[in-house]
């Protein structure tokens, strides 16, 4: 059973609790191994799971996901955000969830680890400047809705200058108040708004 994030679970810096989880059947080699989730949940819809093109062609088991993605996408840790939302909510996900098509993600690649840290990342992604940087070439939806597509979201330009760390201290005092339960953060991004027009001299 994996982690299951749903677009509505993902707010600023944090995703919400659900109580929902994926079967990711495609981890099951023996169907007697695991008879709970095989005859309880998938057997349900054998009939019509037998019925897929590929498994016709004996090319994947009855009860294996149809276009599973790579697991190993979503095993680690990344940062998470809606397909679609009226405003910037990127989130830390460090409980290796699974989303459908109404979420995206990346990650940091090795290379630059050192360089940025997610908590910076979702610090300045979702601050009131890159919220407006980003609508400027995002496509709109719906009268306030935005199209979140990695294609745009990929060309948002990332900075690094003597603000780095205050932005990135501010980030985790975010964090940390969110997920105590602490709801007020507006003072936090406000100050990290400040280093960010401070920066980019706006």
């Amino acid at each position: 059973l994996k982690s299951w994030v749903k677009n509505k679970e993902i707010q600023k810096y944090i995703i919400e609790d659900n109580r929902y989880k994926l079967i990711y059947s495609n981890d099951i080699k023996n169907e007697s191994d695991n008879p709970i989730i095989i005859n309880d949940f998938i057997g349900k819809y054998k009939e019509r799971l037998l019925n897929r093109r590929e498994c016709k062609k004996n090319l994947r088991l009855w009860y294996e996901l149809q276009w599973g993605r790579e697991k190993t996408s979503f095993e680690r840790k990344k940062i998470m955000y809606p397909y679609k939302s009226f405003e910037n909510r990127f989130a830390i996900d460090e409980n290796n969830s699974f989303s459908s098509a109404d979420v995206y993600s990346f990650y940091v690649k090795k290379e630059y680890e050192s360089i940025f840290s997610y908590e910076y990342l979702v610090g300045i992604l979702n601050s009131e400047v890159y919220n407006k940087y980003f609508k400027i070439n995002a496509k709109k939806i719906s009268k306030n809705v935005y199209d979140y597509y990695p294609n745009k979201v990929m060309k948002i330009k990332i900075f690094k200058d003597s603000n780095y760390t205050n932005i990135e201290k501010l980030s985790k005092k975010i964090l940390h108040r969110l997920k105590n339960g602490e709801n007020n953060i507006s003072d936090l991004e406000d100050k990290i708004n400040n280093l960010i027009r401070s920066s980019l001299g706006i």
